[in-house]
């Protein structure tokens, strides 16, 4: 038999089985599933941009306190749309929409912490932009921590069990201005899953210029260890659901962008119920279940948290007066922007949202720090002038004087007395916790990435991270209930 009636026997065989090219590519995909212990959520949606640099604002609440949640995230939205500061969209006396009083502000990602905005004031939240002004139309993308309804018996409530989710997914898909489509993968995951699972949600959102919403939502995938319990109710199930969201401008000169969505423990490298289950490792292992053909590179990582920090150790094992990301956050920015086997986080930013304060746990009464919300960025940061007090800065490098032969974290002081570095691998800049208003109930950090690292230059690079800014969100004597607004309270343009 000859090569060429092999190939005719074998193309037999395939129409006898119903046909064609069709039929091995649902042979292939379906093969693809049954492997991949994940499912693939990857959502594409349009997006206008006007400008090349990523405009992010961090929400950094000084505590966890779910009642004043809302009024919190009401003011950020206000502030950054022109209105005045209200819990609502819409004015007390007229039920038309308030016109804004000043320009809106641009942004490409706003993020608030995890388990923040309790569930019935989002699906309010939602139902309310139909009475937004025409000035919609330059937002970006919203990120937060979902968690159920705040009331005293529930406060520290931030899991969902299954059932409320459900509850929760239906309500949210009846919304006439909602994009159900979006919510069609995680609503077949949802109906896979234990009636009594307890789940941890995000969601990440945009408001397109017709005032329609596209959703979408995502479940935290690695347990922390105080979602780690004995008691079932507070046990948390990792979720097997893999979500990504790529933004394709409207004017195709600017480049699309992928957004990973995670949340706190997602982003550690530890052993999960998966191999590899953790939200970095999962997209090299498992990224075949994006078929037919997975992303390249994720450009932003956009990550909630719940979690302390602690104070940093000097090189001669004395604590010093200053805070760091705990070791397992740093070890994963590290090893993205090294590549290998994260080959697909290798030029990503990671973008984070914490609180001020970590709330006392069972077995801990105190409060503990936290806070240092702010991004890493894996490119020397290349400064040119004078770093702005309220922030911090963090490098991950290695100097040429033989004082350090290894590669490790130095602050901004440390990096300045060095001097040149013969290899650095990236920086981290976040708020100083040190230097807080007290009078405040959140502080907003933002700033311009002037090109994500994946479109810039490596061989004529500039100032990275640049135009950062401080506002603060103070109480508001002149509205009822608990209501705030936003103030600016210093820059550092460039």
């Amino acid at each position: 038999m000859t090569f060429i009636d092999c190939v005719n026997r074998f193309l037999r065989r395939i129409l006898q089985h119903g046909g064609g090219t069709e039929s091995l590519n649902d042979f292939s995909n379906k093969t693809i599933e049954k492997e991949s212990p994940f499912k693939p959520n990857w959502l594409k949606w349009p997006t206008m941009r006007k400008k090349h640099p990523f405009r992010v604002y961090v929400v950094e609440p000084h505590e966890y306190s779910p009642r004043i949640h809302e009024g919190l995230f009401y003011a950020t939205f206000n502030y950054l749309l022109g209105l005045n500061p209200s819990c609502d969209f819409i004015d007390d006396i007229t039920p038309t929409p308030r016109l804004p009083v000043q320009p809106p502000e641009r942004f490409d990602l706003v993020i608030f912490p995890e388990a923040f905005l309790p569930s019935d004031v989002f699906l309010k939240f939602i139902e309310d932009i139909n009475k937004l002004p025409s000035s919609v139309s330059l937002i970006g993308c919203i990120h937060v921590g979902i968690r159920p309804p705040a009331t005293e018996d529930t406060e520290d409530t931030i899991l969902f069990v299954t059932r409320e989710l459900v509850e929760f997914l239906n309500r949210l898909r009846s919304l006439d201005n909602v994009v159900s489509e979006d919510l069609d993968t995680f609503s077949q995951w949802l109906e896979e899953q234990p009636e009594d699972d307890n789940f941890n949600i995000g969601c990440l959102f945009l408001i397109e210029p017709d005032l329609r919403v596209r959703i979408c939502l995502h479940p935290k995938l690695v347990r922390s260890r105080y979602e780690k319990s004995l008691v079932s109710d507070i046990h948390m199930a990792e979720a097997n659901l893999l979500s990504l969201v790529t933004l394709h401008p409207q004017d195709h000169r600017f480049p699309s962008i992928t957004i990973q969505p995670l949340i706190c423990s997602d982003v550690f490298l530890k052993d999960t119920d998966r191999p590899d289950g953790n939200g970095l490792e999962a997209m090299a292992s498992y990224a075949h279940c994006f078929h037919p053909i997975p992303p390249e590179h994720i450009d932003v990582v956009s990550l909630c948290t719940l979690t302390p920090t602690r104070k940093r150790e000097s090189p001669d094992g004395m604590t010093e007066d200053c805070f760091e990301w705990r070791q397992a956050f740093r070890e994963s920015f590290v090893s993205a922007a090294k590549g290998g086997r994260l080959f697909r986080h290798r030029n990503a930013v990671f973008i984070l949202s914490n609180y001020l304060w970590f709330p006392p746990m069972e077995g801990c009464r105190d409060r503990r720090p936290a806070g240092l919300s702010g991004v890493f960025v894996p490119f020397p940061p290349f400064i040119k002038d004078k770093f702005p007090q309220f922030a911090a800065l963090d490098v991950y490098a290695r100097s040429n004087d033989n004082s350090r032969e290894e590669m490790s974290w130095m602050n901004y002081t440390e990096y300045l007395t060095i001097g040149k570095c013969d290899q650095v691998l990236g920086c981290l800049v976040s708020l100083d916790r040190n230097k807080t208003w007290p009078h405040a109930r959140a502080t907003i950090i933002s700033w311009d990435i002037d090109k994500l690292p994946q479109w810039a230059s490596h061989f004529n690079r500039d100032q990275v991270i640049v135009n950062l800014k401080l506002f603060h969100v103070i109480p508001d004597s002149s509205l009822e209930g608990p209501s705030f607004r936003v103030i600016q309270e210093a820059s550092h343009e460039h």
